[in-house]
């Protein structure tokens, strides 16, 4: 549906990326994102997923994260996204915590997560979560 935001695509093959396009997906990719910055295309996504809805729901894939810095994931990727980055996504992401109906954080796979290293920025993630709820109400 129009309302459908994908950020951090990466190796989108062209025939999928006109598919979603046709049906109304935008999708931003890994390279736009660092490109325009993370807070452009936050707005933008808020901005599309949200026009005459009631709320935003969030699936956070942590396949989004560098292989080097998590392995912890269903399907690394080489030059994901930084440490750095995840944290200044969440804080765009948290900016708008009160029109979040939902955030899902998928793909952690613990057999693969060999320091543990994708468990602590999961929990990172959440406790940012709760804490941004906790504030707002």
């Amino acid at each position: 549906s129009k309302n459908t935001v994908v950020i951090g695509a990466k190796d989108t093959p062209f025939k999928e990326r006109e598919n979603a396009r046709y049906s109304g997906i935008t999708i931003f990719t890994m390279e736009e994102l660092k490109s325009q910055g993370i807070e452009n295309i936050i707005e933008q996504a808020f901005q599309l997923a949200g026009e005459k809805t009631s709320g935003v729901h969030i699936i956070f894939n942590l396949d989004l994260l560098s292989s080097d810095i998590a392995t912890g994931v269903s399907i690394p990727v080489e030059n994901g996204f930084t440490e750095d980055e995840i944290i200044q996504m969440m804080d765009e992401i948290l900016k708008r915590v009160d029109i979040l109906t939902g955030f899902d954080l998928v793909e952690f796979n613990p057999d693969r997560d060999l320091d543990r290293k994708t468990e602590q920025m999961a929990i990172n993630i959440l406790a940012k979560l709760i804490m941004s709820i906790k504030k707002k109400s």
